[in-house]
């Protein structure tokens, strides 16, 4: 018979026993928390913004296996490249949220409209200089345009054509696109300049391209398959869709929001990205050591040198705006172009301290061919005017400025700088119509089509 003191012993353990799980569990506990501390310590070192980064990386829909550009932007047939609106719904610019619009532009609405009474719309074509003027002084161009005493009290509607990246010919032909769709305008505003110079020689030319195709084009164009490096595709192919797999199990997992787990997931995301990496620049190298496909350069420039390619990138500028005007002009809408103002173009603008230091820089190609260029574009200036095109110089906007304007060694500016483009932009189509008052080629807004 067992001893009832026997039998207590048996059903419940020991204090010492007890003691010694309860120290395992702390101490499991306790190492697990450190081994997540560490992963979150490594993570930092990793990237930038650590394991809050990395989460933001699984959720990001480029970790579905391509490079950004191919997954927000798409081909499109006439324009060069289009936002895709499937992947970038919408954006801000300036404070002012835009969408993508079925057409794969950034707006606030899908940009097509038609005359009626009350109504003006004005298309703004243009790169990213136009665009965040459309968005910063959206309210001097309303106001400017409203100003006009033909336009007084009507609705203005600005319909934006133009996209960061974007240079001539493809205002021309996005104008011409959202044409055949059947929109209307009374005003196209077109401001360029900068990117018709900088990246059509320092770029295009510098990579063999045709000067008039749009920028980057080689890069855009990379995955589209030479038959000659079809081994090293299969490889990309396979390394794309082993990340693709990944991204699917990183948001699927419940774990995904442990530093311990983003971190394995991170690197094992990191080794596939270094291999494409690594198969790219192979693929580039290639690309360099023999002559450039077709399909990634269309016609190779025919420029001598950075000098002759600068002249023809001018022509291609002049000859853009000049079918601009005449396609306006057979519509019955009002054409201003306007060249835009940049810190490169000598005597343009004393510099700050600020600018000095953060927005001028020798060392920058693009800013060498805005020196060379600006005044070949005032001079066509004056070709374009004797051909009817209203031109407008705001090159020297800024001369006599002496706070900071300019954000950035390229061509943007501040939220002032902006407000005073489209001022002197609605002040000169004032003029304009008030020149042409009585001029049969000026619409009123009450005129319908």
């Amino acid at each position: 018979m067992v001893a009832a003191g026997q039998e207590s012993s048996k059903r419940f353990p020991p204090a010492g026993r007890l003691r010694r799980w309860l120290f395992r569990g702390i101490s499991l506990l306790l190492g697990w928390g450190l081994f997540e501390l560490g992963c979150w310590w490594m993570s930092a070192l990793l990237i930038e913004g650590g394991s809050p980064a990395i989460q933001l990386v699984i959720d990001s829909p480029i970790a579905l296996g391509g490079v950004p550009t191919s997954q927000t932007e798409t081909f499109h047939p006439y324009v060069g490249w289009v936002k895709n609106p499937e992947i970038v719904e919408k954006t801000q610019y300036d404070g002012v949220e835009l969408r993508t619009s079925r057409w794969g532009f950034f707006d606030t609405s899908n940009g097509i409209f038609q005359r009626q009474p009350g109504r003006v719309i004005v298309g703004v074509c243009g790169g990213s200089v136009a665009l965040h003027m459309t968005c910063a002084a959206e309210k001097e161009l309303k106001a400017g345009i409203r100003s006009i005493p033909r336009y007084r009290d009507c609705e203005v509607i600005l319909v934006r054509m133009c996209q960061a990246g974007y240079k001539q010919p493809q205002g021309l032909m996005a104008l011409n696109y959202l044409a055949l769709q059947g929109a209307e305008f009374d005003i196209v505003i077109n401001l360029d300049g900068y990117n018709e110079l900088a990246l059509t020689t320092a770029e295009n030319f510098q990579s063999n391209v045709a000067l008039d195709y749009p920028q980057g084009w080689h890069v855009r164009t990379r995955n589209v398959i030479d038959p000659r490096d079809a081994e090293l595709w299969e490889q990309v192919f396979s390394l794309r869709g082993s990340r693709h797999r990944l991204h699917l199990a990183g948001q699927a997992s419940r774990l995904h929001r442990l530093p311990s787990y983003r971190l394995i997931w991170f690197l094992r995301f990191q080794s596939r990205s270094n291999g494409l990496l690594e198969i790219e620049a192979e693929l580039l190298g290639r690309g360099r050591s023999r002559k450039r496909a077709f399909v990634n350069s269309g016609p190779h420039p025919e420029a001598p040198n950075e000098s002759a390619a600068l002249v023809e990138a001018v022509r291609i500028w002049q000859q853009s705006s000049l079918m601009m005007h005449r396609f306006c002009e057979s519509q019955g809408i009002v054409y201003l172009h306007a060249i835009q103002p940049n810190q490169y173009d000598r005597g343009s603008k004393p510099l700050s301290a600020e600018e000095q230091e953060n927005c001028y820089s020798l060392d920058i190609l693009y800013g060498q061919f805005i020196a060379e260029g600006y005044p070949q574009l005032r001079q066509q200036a004056a070709s374009l005017r004797q051909q009817g095109v209203n031109l407008l110089d705001l090159t020297s906007l800024f001369r006599t400025t002496i706070e900071t304007i300019y954000v950035d060694p390229f061509c943007h500016l501040n939220e002032t700088g902006s407000r005073r483009m489209a001022r002197a932009i609605t002040d000169a189509i004032a003029e304009m119509m008030n020149r042409d008052v009585n001029s049969p080629s000026l619409p009123s807004p009450a005129t319908t089509r």
